[in-house]
Parts: structure tokens; C-alpha cells; sequence
């Protein structure tokens, strides 16, 4: 995963020169965090990913993100944190059917 926002190459807020990772490559190792890259794909869609494969052996997910998105894949192993001003919003199927009258793999995301 690359920890950066989940922006497009063109957009101003992408990591690259003057514009760094906003965490350092040091403190992940400190932390024995892992890093998946894969060059040329987003970060959202790595994260989609391996949260569907994960989902698949039975392990619980949970991701923490502002992106729509991620709503699609919602299901009962994977559930989403969306931070929402001053608090986060916990999203499980009932909440992405409550929140938008349609199942999370109804979503239609543009």
C-alpha cells in the first residue's frame, strides 16, 4: 500500500517532488508496517484488492478512508471508517443502505 492520499498522478495533492509521502518510509519500518506498491496502479485500487482477497480467507477488514469508493466492496468481512469532520463514520452494508437506499455492490460510484 502506498500511504499517501488516494489522488490521480496529475493532481496537485500527489506525492512527488515537494510533495512527500506524509509518512516517512523510517517510521513504517519502525512500526514493521508493510508497504505494497505496484507501479502504475492506485492506491485505492491496491487497498480494494487486497481487502477483497483478505475478505476471501475469512479475515475481517476494516478500512480507514474518505473515499466513496470503497463503499462497492463493503460486506460483512469488510467494513468502512470514513472520517467525517470532527468524527468518523463506522459503514457496514446496513449503514451503506441506510446512507444511499441501495446495497454496497448496488453502488454506482462515478
Amino acid at each position: 500500500m502506498r500511504f499517501c492520499p488516494t489522488t490521480r498522478p496529475t493532481s496537485s495533492n500527489a506525492p512527488g517532488p515537494g510533495n512527500p509521502d506524509p509518512l516517512d518510509r523510517e517510521v513504517l519500518a519502525a512500526l514493521r508496517t508493510p508497504i505494497v506498491e505496484i507501479e502504475g496502479e492506485e492506491a485505492d485500487d491496491i487497498i480494494a484488492t487486497l481487502a477483497v482477497r483478505s475478505a476471501r480467507t475469512e479475515s475481517d477488514v476494516c478500512i480507514a478512508s474518505p473515499d466513496k469508493d470503497f463503499m462497492q466492496i463493503v460486506s460483512p468481512r469488510i467494513r468502512l471508517i470514513r472520517p467525517n469532520g470532527k468524527e468518523a463514520v463506522f459503514m457496514d452494508e446496513s449503514g451503506v443502505k441506510s446512507r444511499y437506499g441501495v446495497l454496497p455492490g448496488q453502488m454506482l460510484i462515478s
